[in-house]
């Protein structure tokens, strides 16, 4: 024989409507409160690069200040500051590529203002370019504009960047090698047809102050044209295997302009 249970009463059953009614209203708070938190993060203060949120600092757009913090020169190639900064290094000084590393403390933003926007906003302070983001013991090149250089550092805590000149060869039309290059070319021309004949690697890679690329990574007999931006000087790192090949750089100058033909009095 089956035996029903007993019918709940109406108490019972209305304190059992008013826990789920409870329940119901706090997973709807939660709810809310979580996607309100989400939509903040990532709509009124977006990700930033290396997963901190710079937003809290006054400084974090060190550019924004009023009056900016000067990271301190505390040694041959080195600056340091507490927090979000700026270096200015002035162009007679940095007339070859500079490698980029963290000698200590935080995760570091690299920001570059271009000359240029400077030269159309002469009244403002232009945002700067995203040029390098530094972590742990990772490296950047930094490619020259010819100009005076204002380079703002982003960070959340005390660090020392180092910033050294590496060796480059220069050329101003045509060049050729083998093995490892760093070769620079600082004149008007926006290309180069590089090429490369024997059996190795042969991987290039194209640094301006603004942009990197790596256009080539071939091996074998290869010929590329490869161009570039105008607002800096440019830098070709070379990778290739100096017992099975050789490669060459030729500059693609630009065309004179006609000159005028002027006339004689006959």
């Amino acid at each position: 024989m089956t035996i029903a249970p007993p019918p709940a009463s109406g108490i019972a059953t209305r304190r059992l409507g008013i826990a789920n009614g409870l329940i119901w209203i706090l997973a709807t708070i939660v709810l809310v409160v979580v996607g309100a938190t989400t939509a903040y993060q990532f709509v009124v203060r977006p990700y930033q690069p290396g997963g901190d949120q710079y937003g809290a600092d006054p400084y974090g757009y060190p550019w924004e200040a009023e009056n900016p913090v000067e990271a301190e020169s505390v040694g041959t190639d080195l600056w340091s500051a507490q927090g979000s900064a700026v270096i200015h290094i002035p162009a007679a000084e940095f007339q070859q590529p500079r490698r980029a590393s963290i000698d200590a403390g935080a995760d570091l933003d690299l920001y570059l203002t271009n000359p240029r926007d400077v030269e159309v906003f002469p009244d403002e302070r232009p945002w700067p370019d995203n040029v390098a983001y530094l972590y742990g013991d990772s490296e950047e090149l930094l490619v020259p504009t010819g100009a005076d250089v204002e380079l703002w550092v982003r960070a959340d805590g005390p660090w020392q960047l180092r910033l050294e000149p590496i060796d480059v060869v220069e050329v101003t039309d045509f060049y050729s090698g083998k093995g490892n290059g760093l070769v620079m070319y600082r004149g008007d021309a926006v290309s180069a047809r590089l090429s490369h004949i024997g059996d190795g690697v042969f991987f290039v890679d194209v640094y301006t102050a603004f942009e990197d690329d790596t256009p080539i990574i071939e091996s074998g007999d290869y010929a590329q044209r490869v161009s570039w931006a105008v607002d800096s000087w440019v830098v070709f790192e070379i990778e290739s295997d100096a017992d099975r090949g050789a490669w060459t750089i030729d500059i693609e100058e630009l065309a004179r302009p006609t000159p005028t033909p002027t006339e004689t009095a006959g």
